[in-house]
């Protein structure tokens, strides 16, 4: 046998794309039952979709199967449109990603140093994290969280958790102020100029920001957790875009990888710059770009991001040199949807 990670081949075996895509088959199995909530998955290479697969239902209550078109909340997958936004705006010479980030948002609090776009692009702010404030404040994850409700938490921050620039840590709070940066220098809603510049353009038809968590998306997916029991459902009442609330499919997210090649939108230059690690005041590089990580896997350059809100557990992995790509999206929040990328990767 020839073990790859947590997936195995049988030496003798030929291993063919037929067999690839029975092995991925076997994996999301579990899953594939009308009674469970599952995935949606699709493989990219060399500019073509090479494999897609599904499992589960979007649905439970009125058993509505998933499919390559069924629309999932992608969680912090958001980011990395929301980091691209940003470098096309900054590419369009309309802003500078080293601006003060209250030359745009001047009700952000002056905590004696600038902090930057790119500042909030990397996770180099020292902002506090949304999520982890409201938790300290009583929340709960399944509470209505609004704009409003992050613009106050940002304003009542009476300090930093460093000098930014000095540290890299993950929070939510940059990529919740993002969008407001937009809009101002646009005069457009976040929602409005990245369907115009981003998704129009890449034939994304059912990608959206989401405006409010009450706006109805046709053929969304709900989410749920695994009980003793049976399922659950999982409310996603976050009315955050730019950390979050990405609505997208598979399908979609097929043309997002394939324009990380051909650059149809932004650009080569500009999609060099995005996936290039961030370094810190001391000149030490980070593993994160605009909205995704970057390192490797099984000896080979790899980027993306992941993201869990609710019971949607997402995952977008690219292999520059390859030309190749994983997405993975799920409803099920017991499902490691990284886990389950890298294994997908690993067989192909």
């Amino acid at each position: 046998l020839i073990v790859l990670g947590s997936v195995t081949f049988a030496s003798e075996t030929k291993v063919t794309d037929e067999y690839r895509a029975s092995r991925v088959d076997e994996l999301i199995a579990p899953w594939n039952r009308t009674d469970s909530p599952g995935v949606a998955v699709a493989v990219i290479h060399d500019g073509r979709v090479k494999y897609t697969a599904e499992a589960g239902s979007a649905n439970l209550e009125y058993g509505i199967s998933i499919t390559q078109e069924t629309i999932f909340q992608a969680a912090s997958l958001s980011k990395q449109f929301t980091a691209f936004s940003l470098a096309v705006l900054a590419e369009q010479n309309k802003l500078s990603l080293d601006d003060d980030v209250r030359k745009y948002l001047p009700w952000v609090p002056d905590f004696g140093t600038p902090i930057t776009i790119r500042h909030l692009i990397h996770h180099t702010s020292g902002l506090r994290d949304l999520w982890e404030l409201l938790i300290f404040a009583g929340w709960r994850m399944d509470d209505v969280v609004t704009q409003d409700h992050a613009r106050e938490l940002v304003k009542r921050q009476n300090g930093l958790n460093f000098e930014p620039g000095r540290e890299y840590r993950y929070t939510n709070t940059g990529y919740a102020l993002l969008p407001e940066i937009v809009e101002q220098v646009t005069g457009q809603s976040f929602t409005s100029w990245t369907a115009d510049n981003i998704f129009k353009p890449l034939g994304m038809n059912n990608t959206r920001f989401q405006k409010s968590y009450k706006e109805v998306i046709h053929n969304r997916a709900y989410s749920y957790f695994e009980t003793e029991g049976g399922y659950e459902k999982a409310p996603a009442n976050i009315g955050i875009s730019g950390a979050t609330n990405l609505f997208t499919t598979a399908e979609d997210l097929t043309k997002w990888v394939l324009n990380f090649d051909h650059g149809r939108v932004g650009g080569a230059d500009l999609i060099k710059r995005i996936v290039t690690p961030s370094t810190l005041n001391d000149g030490k590089e980070t593993n994160y770009g605009f909205g995704l990580h970057v390192g490797t896997y099984r000896g080979l350059k790899v980027m993306g991001h992941g993201g869990g809100q609710a019971g949607f557990r997402t995952y977008l992995l690219r292999f520059p040199t390859r030309k190749f790509g994983v997405v993975v999206l799920s409803n099920l929040g017991n499902i490691s949807a990284g886990t389950l990328a890298r294994q997908i990767a690993t067989i192909f």
